[in-house]
């Protein structure tokens, strides 16, 4: 199975998870034992569809996703009425140890983070010590790959200003090589954290708000957290939409839902057209195909500003309630 294909997997999953997520309730099964039970399924003692082994590139992103959807619930999760009441209580509970607080504070908000790092992280660590450490900094030293918004930023200073820029080989990926390059990459991960602190907070904001979150919720906080990780990162691979397409569609029972869909679908079907079409082009930063990229990435904003609202919004009245208006 190729990558693009489990990633498809992973997200019909989460999807199908969601929506499922009040008949479990109910029922004497947990999600972690479903869970359990479709990996043995389609694992290898069972139909064979998914073959993974300790060096498989698939268990690599799967951790990844695991241990980036856990630090987005334990943030999500965050008691931050006992913050405020407490004023003394944690300044700074960021996943680490923190700088002050009271003994409650502590209990509610470490052993849940080290519990999710010790099931995503700890067993890589035992398995390969030096393969996580080679996987993690491969990620970090990673160049402003082509087609970021960061690199999209640099190609229209190039085109526009005069900027000196080139396109390198590297890390499996062509990279933009200019005189900011360096600043971009460093401000890319202050940017991703900060996207994701603000992605957080709405989905926090949202759920005092409306006194929880449902399946539809669920999904668009998903998307948010989505788009908070991929468009201020230095990497925009295509492949990252696939990511999109499965939390973004339980979106659709409300117009801008709807309109993010179709903003991505439009964005989907230009990066088909750059990737692999016009790709030679684009490394030569040919003004036509920089102009491709800008139109895909200016899409994929919109797309993420419209599914912030689609989250914030409830969904349309069926025809029943139409009517009675109508009348």
């Amino acid at each position: 199975m190729d990558l693009g294909t489990a990633l498809g997997l992973i997200a019909g999953v989460l999807v199908v998870s969601a929506l499922a997520a009040g008949l479990v309730e109910r029922a004497p099964l947990s999600f972690p034992m479903l869970f359990l039970g479709l990996g043995f399924a389609v694992g290898d003692r069972g139909l064979g569809l998914i073959s993974i082994g300790l060096d498989s590139r698939l268990l690599e992103v799967v951790a990844i996703v695991t241990l980036a959807l856990v630090l987005f619930l334990d943030a999500v999760n965050l008691e931050l009425t006992e913050l405020r009441r407490d004023w003394l209580a944690p300044l700074l509970v960021l996943g680490l140890l923190p700088a002050l607080g009271w003994w409650r504070s502590l209990v509610r908000t470490v052993p849940p983070f080290l519990a999710g790092f010790g099931l995503t992280v700890v067993p890589a660590l035992l398995l390969s010590p030096r393969g996580t450490a080679d996987s993690v900094l491969y990620h970090v030293q990673r160049g402003v790959q082509i087609e970021s918004l960061w690199a999209n930023a640099i190609d229209l200073a190039h085109l526009l200003g005069g900027l000196p820029a080139r396109t390198v080989y590297g890390f499996g990926a062509y990279d933009l090589q200019s005189s900011v390059s360096g600043e971009a990459k460093l401000l890319s991960g202050v940017a991703t954290a900060a996207a994701l602190a603000a992605a957080a907070w709405l989905v926090w904001r949202r759920s005092h708000a409306v006194g929880g979150l449902g399946p539809a919720d669920w999904a668009g906080a998903f998307a948010i957290g989505v788009f908070a990780f991929v468009l201020p990162t230095r990497v925009l691979s295509p492949q990252y939409l696939v990511w999109l397409c499965a939390p973004m569609a339980a979106l659709a029972d409300r117009l801008p839902g709807r309109r993010a869909l179709w903003a991505l679908v439009a964005a989907a079907g230009l990066s088909q057209v750059i990737f692999p079409f016009r790709y030679t082009q684009l490394r030569r930063l040919y003004p036509f195909d920089v102009g491709l990229l800008t139109l895909r990435n200016l899409l994929l904003l919109v797309a993420f500003l419209l599914v912030v609202r689609a989250f914030n919004h409830p969904p349309d009245s069926g025809p029943v309630e139409h009517t009675r208006r109508a009348r």
